[in-house]
């Protein structure tokens, strides 16, 4: 970036309200010096002729670049096939709005990334999925084919000006939108706060777990995988470390997700498996974590104006149907953002039918009105990213540190207490019946 370039940006943070310390200064400074790319991709690059390069741009090394940045965009597939439960994600398959591609490789109105899109097909980088285009919006899905997935992830540098200038542009633009929120400033101070272990003493931790029988909330054990084959109900200490490795490297900048993904914040932090969360430090000290029980269910109950008197908890769930608290909870992880079809066939379709009907309908009609069942998600994401902003800005201008994993904080122990007390108030504020 151009010293003038930066001196502005820097400007448009401080009336933002955030602080440049040395971590965020650098940040700015290095904005475009690194972009995650998938092992292998930038060596294939090798084998696209001169022909098809200038399809793309008439200077060879520029064109390449922009190839890179287009591919960067499937960098954490497989990471989000291991943490996310939906079919597609576990395949690879992201979905890329033709809007933000535009956007990433052209300053003007183009169809430079149809281009580079073509070509990556072409050389079988990339495999093309559903397609989820409408009127209004493109969005087309597609993903990395077997040679590139899941091989790791390099750090590119982009070094040609054209390249470099729309990297900037983007990440600009991110870097302003987490600094316009109370979360995105908290997670971008959080870089000189938060001390990420070494990738030995990570493994270390994982394998003691993995010793005590450690298991996530969904009940999956987590073992090592070796040579043997993946089994579906397993955690695999492998994933762990390929995660914490990219992770640790790169998503310096808090993700401001859009309206449909109820504008959620992705952070490096909240990224990590929490197994590794555990030896996390702030100031040289652990971190303890404060969560709301059950919270999407309440919140639910909220905004679908059902019986809002009484709490959902997974203890009532579970004793009216007769399952385990564990079986109940897991259940819970995803049950009200299903499409209605898996909804009944879940063991809680019953307790919510029976005991919250008029919820129920009210939901059930959501999703057939807007077409989609993750109409859900998006409406209890947005509550649970108001009550948290609420909460982080408090604490914030009380001086109490916090690290936010969308519906968790991590804080030291000493701070434990106040840091309850606020979010408790805050959900009590919202007419959320929860409790930390």
């Amino acid at each position: 970036m151009k010293k003038q370039e930066i001196l502005s940006l820097k400007s448009r943070l401080e009336d933002s309200g955030l602080e440049l310390t040395n971590e965020i200064t650098l940040l700015i400074t290095n904005l475009s010096s690194k972009i995650p790319v998938g092992n292998k991709i930038k060596a294939k690059l090798e084998y696209f002729t001169a022909k098809d390069l200038k399809k793309v741009h008439s200077n060879l090394e520029v064109a390449k670049e922009l190839i890179l940045i287009i591919a960067s965009n499937f960098a954490y597939t497989k990471y989000r096939s291991l943490e996310i439960d939906d079919e597609r994600v576990k395949k690879g398959y992201i979905r890329l709005s033709s809007s933000i591609l535009k956007s990433q490789v052209s300053t003007s109105n183009n169809n430079t990334y149809k281009k580079i899109l073509d070509l990556l097909l072409k050389y079988q980088v990339i495999e093309k999925g559903i397609n989820y285009s409408t009127t209004s919006k493109k969005c087309n899905e597609f993903r990395l084919t077997s040679t590139y997935f899941g091989k790791g992830i390099n750090s590119i540098t982009l070094k040609t000006p054209f390249a470099k200038k729309l990297c900037n542009k983007g990440r600009m633009a991110n870097l302003e939108k987490a600094a316009s929120t109370a979360i995105g400033r908290n997670e971008l101070y959080n870089l000189s706060r938060i001390e990420l272990p070494s990738i030995d003493k990570v493994e270390t931790h994982l394998r003691n777990r993995m010793k005590e029988g450690y298991t996530n909330k969904k009940g999956k054990r987590l073992y090592i995988l070796g040579k043997k084959k993946r089994d579906s109900q397993k955690l695999y200490m492998e994933d762990y470390l390929y995660q914490y490795r990219v992770l640790k490297e790169h998503l310096n900048i808090p993700i401001v997700t859009e309206e449909k993904a109820g504008h959620r914040v992705i952070t490096k932090f909240n990224m990590m498996p929490s197994v590794i969360r555990e030896i996390i430090k702030i100031d040289g000290e652990k971190l303890v974590e404060c969560d709301y029980s059950t919270l999407h269910p309440n919140i639910a109950n909220r905004v679908y104006r059902g019986t809002n008197n009484i709490a959902i908890t997974h203890d009532i769930v579970a004793e009216y149907l007769g399952i385990s608290r564990k079986e109940a909870k897991i259940e819970h992880l995803s049950f009200l953002n299903k499409k209605i079809v898996d909804m009944k066939r879940s063991p809680l379709y019953k307790y919510y039918n029976d005991n919250h009907n008029y919820m129920l309908l009210l939901l059930e009609a959501d999703k057939i009105r807007y077409k989609t069942h993750k109409i859900t998600s998006q409406k209890l994401f947005s509550v649970e990213v108001q009550m948290m902003e609420e909460v982080i800005r408090i604490l914030f201008d009380e001086g109490i540190e916090t690290t936010y994993v969308f519906d968790a904080l991590y804080t030291k122990e000493e701070d434990v207490d106040r840091v309850k007390e606020v979010m408790n108030r805050i959900a009590k504020n919202n007419k959320i019946k929860t409790k930390v």
